[in-house]
């Protein structure tokens, strides 16, 4: 499972990269990646976890109109983590 969440992230630092955003959004974009990585790592307890999800998809919804692609690999790593703890 780790390393589906591994698979994914590597997309969301792809999609970050090559997609043209504004400053607040790539930044709240690559503080999602480092959260997602402190998970990964096993940093994060179960409030942590809950907090995560929270912004992930919160971030989700931010990105569904404009960046639709990005969206998706986010929803894709909300699926994952929520499996992580199945």
């Amino acid at each position: 499972m780790t390393l589906d969440i591994r698979e994914h992230l590597a997309k969301l630092r792809d999609a970050i990269r090559k997609v043209e955003m504004d400053a607040e959004t790539r930044a709240s974009a690559r503080k999602l990646d480092s959260e997602i990585s402190d998970f990964l790592d096993e940093k994060v307890d179960d409030a942590g976890k809950d907090s995560l999800m929270k912004r992930a998809k919160e971030l989700e919804e931010k990105f569904a109109e404009r960046y639709p692609r990005t969206a998706q690999v986010v929803g894709e790593i909300l699926e994952a983590i929520a499996d992580a703890g199945s």
